[in-house]
């Protein structure tokens, strides 16, 4: 079981754990602490964002070339 921390600091890196994207890295733009959910790009898409929950996404402290 894994417990997913989103970073508080602005443009931290992510790490999406589930989903279509899971194991992409990127970085949260916006956040919407109401609904849970953060705005975030994805270093493999860097033209598309995506909308993902607060579980769908963890902290990432890897190396910054994944």
């Amino acid at each position: 079981m894994l417990e997913t921390i989103v970073p508080k600091g602005e443009h931290d890196a992510v790490m999406v754990v589930l989903g279509e994207q899971r194991g992409q890295v990127g970085r949260i733009l916006q956040r919407d602490k109401n609904k849970c959910r953060a705005m975030v790009q994805l270093d493999r898409y860097e033209e598309k964002l995506f909308t993902l929950d607060y579980d769908s996404i963890c902290y990432y402290v890897g190396a910054s070339d994944h």
